[in-house]
């Protein structure tokens, strides 16, 4: 056991969300990219689509100190899990498909100890790959979700060829090669990108209509990139029922207006409903489904705390 050497106490708390901020790293750089008549504009249905929501949970279970003669520090264990789903249009109907799902059990900790740490529950073993990290474990959390996100995008890609695939969140400079047809969704605006003169666009549109694209230019060159936005109206709701979407701006200008109408035409009915999601309407049904999908495969997280906790009382200090 490699906390053998260790005084091990535990410490409850509640988990807050650390957010990311790449927003602020953007600017306005262009709003008239689809000319300078600035209305809501109406998604149009396509032909055929093929279309991937990659979307991941996390389930903190434990957060711990370490100390011995030698070292010290805290970590937090931590179940992590993405998975996509396949939507299909096929005709006037659409077919959805549970295509690819990634899980891992971590403990992340700024202590030096490598390896993994074994727990038992009810005759099942389960293994807790150790991350060493120099920032606060808690902090990089997000980072382990996003890559295994990561891994699910170029798995269902390479598998599937969806025309784009829809991935929950704001686009990482890190996770990001041109090849993958990645649309950011972001359904928290800590920043709103519109002018100030032009922000009644915001009140105006209505459910299925969104913005004109407009052009981001990244304030930081080495850790972020240009991108087009838009907005989508996707429920009656006033402006919190907008979604931001998001796409690298070295995709063909008129391939990014094809995404964002279809776009504003799908998302309107694929939105959850408020009596079966509390996050409605921005948790879409295909994204719901992911979270209960892999929520279920990760377990229950109570059971899983009570294993980690018998575990690692043998150490407690």
């Amino acid at each position: 056991m490699v906390l053998e050497s260790y005084n091990i106490s535990f410490h409850r708390w509640e988990y807050q969300r650390h957010e990311d901020f790449l927003e602020e790293s953007l600017e306005i750089a262009d709003i008239d990219i689809e000319g300078d008549l600035w209305s809501p504009l109406y998604g149009s249905e396509p032909s055929q689509l093929k279309v991937s929501f990659v979307d991941g949970v996390q389930r903190i279970h434990q957060f711990v100190y370490l100390s011995s003669d030698k070292d010290r520090g805290e970590g937090i264990f931590v179940s992590i899990g993405a998975g996509a789903v396949i939507l299909i249009k096929e005709g006037n109907y659409f077919r959805s498909q549970y295509a690819v799902s990634e899980k891992e059990r971590l403990f992340i900790t700024n202590a030096n100890i490598k390896g993994s740490i074994e727990v038992e529950w009810a005759g099942y073993r389960m293994s807790f790959s150790i991350v060493n990290s120099s920032k606060e474990p808690m902090n990089h959390v997000l980072n382990e979700l996003k890559r295994l996100e990561y891994i699910v995008v170029k798995r269902v890609y390479k598998d599937f060829s969806p025309d784009f695939i829809i991935w929950d969140g704001t686009l990482k400079y890190n996770l990001r090669e041109s090849y993958l047809p990645t649309v950011g969704a972001v359904k928290r605006h800590m920043k709103y990108f519109i002018p100030q003169e032009r922000a009644d666009i915001l009140r105006e549109m209505k459910v299925g209509q969104r913005t004109p694209l407009i052009l981001l230019k990244s304030l930081d060159t080495e850790r972020a990139f240009d991108r087009y936005t838009w907005y989508v109206k996707i429920d009656e709701g006033g402006i919190a029922s907008t979604i931001r979407f998001e796409v690298p701006a070295d995709i063909d200008k008129d391939k990014v207006i094809d995404i964002a109408n279809t776009t504003a035409w799908l998302y309107p009915m694929i939105t959850s409903m408020e009596f079966t999601d509390k996050r409605s309407p921005h948790n879409i049904a295909p994204l719901r489904y992911i979270e209960k999908t892999l929520s279920r495969e990760l377990g229950d997280p109570l059971l899983l705390r009570r294993a980690i906790e018998i575990e690692l009382s043998k150490f407690k200090g």
